[in-house]
């Protein structure tokens, strides 16, 4: 073979290992964004407890369910058999079905009316956010040579504390926001408006003086002063 073919494949091989290279640092870093996504939905819950127990009229340990039990049980042990499907079927699929199914789950659980729905849809949220891991690992592997793997799964890993910060800065701004909405339409729900209260001080006004001045005192008054009136030039 001669040497000038060598060269030109050897720079073909080259710019294929880079641009490989560029294209798993791209799913790692499509895999990060959907990690913090993942710790968003799950940390910002713990900002809203005191408008959940508010609204659902749940107690301290209901409060420890929907937080702990809830999604801990079910993200623990369906990762398992989920990681056995990721082994066996398409792992990019099984990613985004896991994504799209604890979004759902995630955004039902505004629509949550009572204990039990609000329950069933954190069980689900803990079964979605179950698929991400197993098969994000596997691909990482599969993307990166032993040498680069250790960083990746570095970069991958961060996710988890990106996403629990932005919770609860993103979760702070939301509760603080819904507060103020709330203080402002507490007045409007009030028997009496801004417009309302100068007649409503008034209308009081006029009881307190009829109460202090019976109807009938001053004509009776009247009648007592002529009587004696009366009677002086009689």
């Amino acid at each position: 073979m001669a040497p000038g073919t060598e060269s030109s494949g050897s720079a073909a091989e080259t710019r294929g290992g880079s641009r490989a290279l560029r294209y798993a640092w791209y799913v790692v870093g499509v895999l990060t964004l959907v990690y913090v996504f993942s710790f968003l939905d799950r940390q910002i819950f713990s900002l809203i407890v005191a408008p959940l127990r508010r609204d659902l009229h749940i107690s301290d340990t209901q409060v420890s369910l929907l937080q702990g039990f809830s999604f801990a049980v079910f993200y623990t042990f369906f990762g398992i058999p989920i990681g056995r499907l990721a082994d066996v079927y398409n792992r990019r699929t099984i990613i985004v079905l896991g994504l799209v199914l604890w979004s759902a789950f995630t955004a039902g659980c505004g629509l949550a009316g009572t204990f039990a729905q609000m329950l069933l849809l954190r069980m689900g949220v803990g079964v979605g956010e179950a698929a991400l891991s197993p098969a994000a690992y596997s691909l990482i592997t599969d993307y990166f040579p032993p040498a680069r793997l250790a960083t990746a799964i570095s970069v991958y890993a961060m996710g988890i504390y990106i996403g629990s910060g932005l919770s609860f800065l993103l979760g702070g701004i939301a509760v603080r926001y819904a507060a103020t909405q709330e203080r402002t339409a507490a007045p409007q729900s009030t028997s009496e408006t801004p417009l309302c209260r100068p007649a409503t001080q008034m209308l009081a006004t006029n009881r307190r003086r009829s109460h202090s001045h019976p109807p009938g005192c001053a004509s009776s008054k009247s009648l007592r002063s002529i009587t004696r009136s009366r009677s002086g030039d009689a």
